[in-house]
C-alpha cells in the first residue's frame, strides 16, 4: 500500500497472483454504490421494484470496490481537495471496477442497444417470460421517491460500518429533453439529506451529466463530505484534457475522484492514470472483465451458438425456444466465471506495476535455441517495445482502433487470430513500414543459428530486417509471395550470430504486405557444443581432470528425454545423473565424485554416458581425490 501516500484496491507493487485474488474476493473492504443509468432512454427504471426496495436496488446497483490493506477503525473524510484516510491522511484511491456485480452492463456483457439493466431483463423475459420495463426515474416523481427511500436504507445499513468509503447515487446521468443540470442536483441533493438523516460518517460521490463530464449547474458542493467524481474515455491524456476538472476543484475547494476510465490501450491507460496521479486525482478504471475482450484484465468467451439470442434481440432472427435460450443464458454465466476467463496480465501491468514505462518487461519467458512466437513481444509502451502507427484512442466520434484484429494483446499491434495449423494461433498482421517488434530473449550458448520465419503474403513486396541489442543482425529479408494472407509458409535465414546471454531481438519491418507469426531459432553450429541431436548438443566436461566438481553443458531445442550415468571402465554404473524429460533450455549436468549413496569414490578414469532421447554419446571423465 502507497500513501500520498495511498491505500486502495490494488497498490502499484501488487503482484499479478494477488491482483488475481483481490479481483475475487467475495467481500469487499470498501464500497460505493451507483444507481445504474439508463443510457438507451435516458432514464432509470424502478418500475417492479422488489421488496424490499434495498434488494431491489441491490439488483441494479454498480459496484465500485476500494480494497484497503490496514484495518479500518474509523471512517474515510473529505478535507479540502484532498479525500483523508481512516487515519486522517491524504489519500489516492486507486481502484478497478467491478462493472457486472449485482446489476447486468450491457456495454460489457455484449447484449444489443445500450444494454441498461432494465432492457437486459426485458431481453432475458421475452424468450423465457413477459415484461413491461420502462424506464422512468426522470419521468414520473415516484420513482425519484423510490430512489431516495431505497438510498436511506442503505446508508441506515452501512451507517457504522467503516470498511465502507462512500456512495456514488447515479451512475453516468444522461438527462433527457427538458431535464437539467439543476433538476439532476436537486435529486442529488434529496438522496443526499435523506442519507444524512441516519448516516453522517460516508463521503457522497456526486456525478456528472452526459457521462459523468458536464458539472455545470452542480455547484456549489451540497455537503461539507463530498467529492465530484468524472469519467474520462476516448481523449487525449494530457494536463489539458483534465482542465476543467481541475479548475472546478480548484473553485470549489473539493476533492475531485477519476471514478471511471479505461476502454482503452494499455498506452492509454498508463498515460491517463500517471497524468491523474500527477495531478492528485485518484481512479478506477472500469472493467474488471467482459465478454470477448482485450482491454479488461480477464474476458469471457460468448457461448457456442448465442447469436441466436443476439440475432433475435436485434431484430434480425427468430425467437428461439425456451429450453434453448435456458441453456444458453446459463452457459452464459457459467464462461463468466473468473477461472473460466482469459487472463491479460499486460493491461494490470500498465495499470499498476511499478516499473511498466521505465523498462521493458518479458511478456514469456524466449529461450534461444527455441520458438519465439511473434504476439509475445515483451510489454511496455509505445517507442520502448514497440511501434505501431495506431496505438491508443483519442476521440470518441472517430473509429481508432489500436488493434486492428482486436484480439491477445491490448497494445498498438494489430494481432488476429491465425489459422496455421503449423505456427501459432494468432499472428501480427497489418503491418506498416517503420512498425517494429522488441523481445528478451536469453541466448543459451553462443554460436552461428538459423531462423525458420514462419509467415504468409499475397505479394512479394514484403520486407523485414532484425537486430540484436540495435544492431543488425543480417541482411535485409526479402519475403516471397505464399499466395494469400492466411497461406502459411516458412523462410529460413541461416549463418545468424549470436551471444550468449539476455539479448533484445527486435523485428523491423521494412516494407509491408505480410502477416507473420512465429519465429524459431536452431543451433547451426558452435565452438563449445557438438550437435548430438538436429535439436539438441553436448559440450566437453569441465573441468577434466577434476576433484570436487565436473559439469557436463547441454543445450536442447523443446523437450528431450535425458538420461545420463556415470559408470566404471568394466561398465558397472556408479552414479545418476539424469533420467528425466527436459524443457527447452540449457543444462549443466553436474557430478562431485560420489555413488548413488553419497559415498566419494576412488580416483581414477570414469565414463559419462548421455542419452537424449535416442541418441548416446559417451565422455571419459579424470577424477583425482
Amino acid at each position: 500500500m502507497q500513501r500520498k501516500a495511498s491505500g486502495v484496491l490494488m497498490s502499484s507493487n501488487t503482484n499479478i497472483e494477488k491482483a488475481q485474488n483481490l479481483c475475487t474476493r467475495k467481500r469487499p473492504v470498501g464500497i460505493s454504490y451507483r444507481l445504474q443509468n439508463q443510457k438507451a432512454h435516458q432514464s432509470h427504471s424502478l418500475s417492479g421494484v422488489l421488496s424490499p426496495k434495498v434488494k431491489a436496488l441491490l439488483l441494479r446497483s454498480a459496484i465500485l470496490l476500494f480494497l484497503t490493506i490496514s484495518a479500518l477503525n474509523a471512517f474515510f473524510r473529505t478535507s479540502g481537495q484532498e479525500i483523508l484516510d481512516n487515519q486522517d491522511n491524504p489519500i489516492l484511491l486507486r481502484g478497478i471496477g467491478l462493472g457486472g456485480w449485482l446489476v447486468p452492463e450491457g456495454y460489457m456483457l455484449k447484449f444489443p442497444g445500450f444494454g441498461s439493466p432494465s432492457s437486459i431483463r426485458n431481453q432475458i423475459l421475452d424468450v423465457i417470460s413477459d415484461s413491461d420495463g420502462t424506464a422512468r426515474l426522470w419521468l414520473e416523481n415516484k420513482y425519484k421517491q423510490f430512489t431516495i427511500e431505497i438510498w436511506q436504507a442503505i446508508a441506515a445499513y452501512y451507517a457504522q460500518d467503516t470498511l465502507i468509503i462512500g456512495y456514488d447515487f447515479i451512475n453516468e446521468p444522461v438527462l433527457p429533453e427538458g431535464i437539467s443540470n439543476l433538476d439532476l442536483k436537486g435529486l442529488m441533493m434529496d438522496i443526499t439529506n435523506a442519507i444524512r438523516q441516519v448516516d453522517q460518517n460516508h463521503i457522497v460521490f456526486v456525478e456528472g451529466n452526459w457521462y459523468a463530464t458536464d458539472f455545470d449547474q452542480l455547484t456549489p458542493p451540497f455537503d461539507a463530505n463530498m467529492v465530484y467524481s468524472f469519467h474520462k474515455y476516448w481523449n487525449e491524456t494530457n494536463e489539458g484534457s483534465f482542465g476543467q476538472y481541475v479548475n472546478l476543484r480548484k473553485d470549489w475547494n473539493i476533492p475531485l475522484w477519476l471514478g471511471e476510465t479505461g476502454e482503452n490501450s494499455n498506452d492509454w491507460h498508463f498515460e491517463a492514470l500517471r497524468m491523474s496521479e500527477q495531478l492528485n486525482i485518484g481512479w478506477c478504471t472500469w472493467t474488471h472483465k467482459k465478454f470477448e475482450s482485450i482491454s479488461s484484465p480477464w474476458s469471457a468467451n460468448l457461448p457456442q451458438g448465442f447469436d441466436v439470442l443476439t440475432n433475435y434481440w436485434n431484430g434480425t432472427g427468430q425467437k428461439p425456444n425456451e429450453n434453448l435460450a435456458t441453456a444458453l443464458l446459463f452457459q452464459f454465466a457459467e464462461n463468466l466465471k473468473t477461472e473460466n476467463c482469459s487472463f491479460h496480465p499486460d493491461i494490470l501491468y500498465a495499470q499498476i506495476h511499478p516499473e511498466y514505462g521505465n523498462k521493458p518487461i518479458p511478456f514469456k519467458e524466449h529461450l534461444i535455441p527455441g520458438i519465439i512466437d511473434a504476439v509475445d513481444y515483451d510489454m511496455g509502451i509505445y517507442e520502448q517495445t514497440y511501434s505501431d502507427n495506431e496505438y491508443k484512442k483519442t476521440r470518441w466520434d472517430v473509429d481508432m482502433p489500436w488493434n486492428l484484429g482486436y484480439s491477445y494483446r491490448n497494445d498498438g499491434v494489430d494481432i488476429q487470430a491465425s489459422n496455421d495449423t503449423n505456427g501459432a494461433a494468432f499472428n501480427v498482421g497489418w503491418t506498416e513500414p517503420g512498425e517494429w517488434l522488441n523481445y528478451t530473449a536469453d541466448v543459451q550458448i553462443s554460436g552461428i543459428y538459423r531462423l525458420e520465419f514462419r509467415f504468409a503474403a499475397p505479394g512479394n513486396n514484403g520486407k523485414i530486417q532484425l537486430l540484436i541489442n540495435n544492431q543488425p543482425l543480417g541482411g535485409e529479408i526479402s519475403l516471397p509471395s505464399t499466395g494469400g494472407w492466411q497461406n502459411w509458409n516458412t523462410i529460413s535465414i541461416e549463418n545468424l550470430s549470436l551471444s550468449e546471454g539476455e539479448q533484445i531481438l527486435t523485428l523491423r519491418i521494412l516494407q509491408n504486405g505480410f502477416n507473420f507469426n512465429r519465429l524459431n531459432f536452431s543451433v547451426s553450429s558452435t565452438k563449445i557444443l557438438k550437435p548430438l541431436l538436429p535439436t539438441a548438443f553436448i559440450g566437453d566436461a569441465y573441468p577434466n581432470p577434476f576433484n570436487n566438481i565436473i559439469k557436463i553443458p547441454i543445450v536442447l531445442q523443446g523437450k528431450h528425454q535425458v538420461k545420463a550415468f556415470i559408470t566404471d571402465l568394466s561398465g558397472k554404473k556408479i552414479a545418476t545423473l539424469a533420467n528425466e524429460k527436459r524443457d527447452s533450455g540449457r543444462y549443466d549436468l553436474e557430478w562431485q565424485g560420489q555413488n548413488n549413496k553419497g559415498q566419494r569414490i576412488a580416483s581414477g578414469i570414469y565414463l559419462l554416458k548421455i542419452t537424449l532421447n535416442n541418441k548416446s554419446a559417451s565422455q571419459k571423465l579424470v577424477l583425482l581425490q
